[in-house]
């Protein structure tokens, strides 16, 4: 599981930093397959993302 936090507010910004996630954790080859994408936005414009 991969926690990944950052401030932005921006929807396609969110979808841009999961696709080079996804990217990120096939170059380094894990065994582990990514299975969920989850975002959230917070009322103070925190986007959080869960890999599992």
């Amino acid at each position: 599981m991969v926690l990944v936090d950052f401030n932005s507010t921006a929807e396609n910004l969110a979808i841009f930093w999961a696709e080079e996630i996804m990217y990120g954790l096939s170059i380094r080859k894990l065994t582990a397959r990514l299975k969920k994408i989850t975002v959230w936005e917070t009322p103070n414009n925190k986007v959080t993302y869960l890999i599992d």
